[in-house]
């Protein structure tokens, strides 16, 4: 019965969505969006969701005069961010664990401290990649259909087809210096 309740949860938000956003956010067929999942446009921002998209709880994702496009299948976890002022495009079947970032865009800054405005680019996922969980995606980045990039990384530039994106990951480890009184 719960289940139930939440499948429809999900098909009337995609109904608001639908309704109340019809010039901004596009909806192709049923998919699976959280009541609690957030989709902003402004600007003539525009969100496109292909089929089969589930959204989970707590994403937050806004197009600020750019354009978001979600491929079929894609799957957003929970504290997923996308934020555009420019272009964001995530493949067919790709899956994004939590709170994963997406910006295409950074503040402007010089000598003297950050500016007004942004300096914007795009992000292009391929087709039935995987985002792991705390990763930050950068602007003018493109990975490649089928790559697994890992959590906690900070990715910009090309990332070739079918690669594995890794950090450094070695701890270093001291024991506590005892204080003295």
């Amino acid at each position: 019965m719960i289940r139930l309740m939440q499948a429809a949860l999900f098909l009337i938000k995609g109904l608001c969505l639908k309704l109340f956003s019809r010039k901004s956010v596009l909806i192709d067929g049923v998919g699976r969006i959280s009541m609690k999942a957030e989709f902003l446009t402004r600007n003539g921002g525009m969100i496109e969701v292909g089929k089969n998209v589930r959204v989970c709880e707590g994403a937050s994702i806004s197009a600020d005069g750019g354009r978001i496009t979600l491929g079929e299948k894609v799957f957003l976890n929970r504290g997923v961010i996308l934020r555009c002022h420019g272009r964001i495009e995530i493949g067919e079947g790709t899956l994004v664990a939590p709170n994963v970032s997406l910006f295409d865009h950074n503040h402007r800054f010089d000598t003297g401290g950050v500016c007004d405005g942004y300096s914007v680019g795009s992000i292009k996922i391929g087709k039935k990649c995987w985002i792991g969980a705390n990763a930050t995606i950068l602007k003018n980045t493109q990975i490649g259909d089928g790559c697994v990039i890992g959590a906690g990384c900070v990715v910009s530039g090309v990332i070739p087809a079918h690669s594995l994106v890794t950090s450094n990951r070695d701890l270093l480890v001291r024991p506590i210096e005892p204080r003295d009184p």
